[in-house]
């Protein structure tokens, strides 16, 4: 057995220090060490998942990351950049455990109130943005009821753009763009916009490249979780019928 090398002799690249940790041709001592280095970038990680789904600090998605992260390592090393692959970890088991959680609860209205649940909604959202399928027309006709401004940016804050043919997407920017002279470039939303976890972050990028007042986007953002419900796409994925309206 090779002797077990000193802290400063373990790489620095996190992808590294994941194959590292799970490879078994190394000694026990040099795996935990490398597993360790990893550790502050798996709690900074859990803290984003939890915090962008329940907007507090779930101490069971905190207190379970580092053992989710190295079950999930023990079958398949990364293919990319290690937070990343972390992430999408701790936020498929983070689904995988409000789903469970909502099957065990009783259905929306069975407790004499027809109110819904802002975890639920924001639940739903997430299903959706994993869904495959673009909106139908009847969503599509929904958001063109939508001032073009609210369309634009709860679009963009929930990610569901991506849920716009690309066709119709260009033309309702082109459209912003001729009523306030925003956003500039082809390019909209920014890329940076995907690598944000928070609605603070998002914020504002949108507020920069858009010209918003970052209160006229949270009003916005306020007017907006009920219009979500207008849309199919995101009734489908509640425990609740075509009949109930917000």
């Amino acid at each position: 057995m090779s002797p077990t090398p000193p802290d400063a002799a373990l790489p620095d690249d996190e992808e590294t220090l994941a194959r590292l940790s799970v490879d078994v041709h190394q000694p026990d001592d040099v795996r935990r060490r490398a597993f360790e280095r990893l550790r502050s970038t798996i709690d900074w990680v859990a803290r984003r998942v939890s915090f962008r789904f329940s907007s507090e600090w779930r101490t069971d998605i905190l207190e379970d990351a580092a053992g989710d992260v190295w079950t999930a390592l023990c079958k398949g090393l990364p293919d990319g950049p290690f937070e990343s692959w972390c992430y999408a970890v701790l936020r498929h088991l983070w689904l995988d455990r409000v789903r469970r959680e909502a099957r065990r609860r009783p259905p929306l209205g069975d407790s004499g109130g027809s109110s819904l649940r802002e975890d639920d909604l924001r639940q739903a959202l997430e299903r959706a943005i994993d869904a495959l399928e673009v909106f139908g027309e009847h969503d599509l006709q929904v958001l063109r009821g939508w001032p073009l401004r609210d369309r634009l940016v709860l679009l963009c804050i929930t990610n569901l753009w991506t849920k716009v043919p690309n066709g119709v997407w260009r033309e309702w920017v082109l459209n912003h763009r001729d009523r306030y002279g925003v956003p500039d470039g082809d390019l909209f939303p920014p890329t940076a916009l995907a690598d944000c976890h928070l609605v603070s972050e998002k914020n504002e990028i949108l507020s920069g490249t858009l010209e918003i007042k970052r209160n006229t986007l949270s009003q916005l953002l306020c007017r907006g979780k009920q219009r979500l419900l207008d849309l199919r796409y995101i009734r489908e994925f509640l425990d609740i019928s075509e009949e109930v309206q917000p």
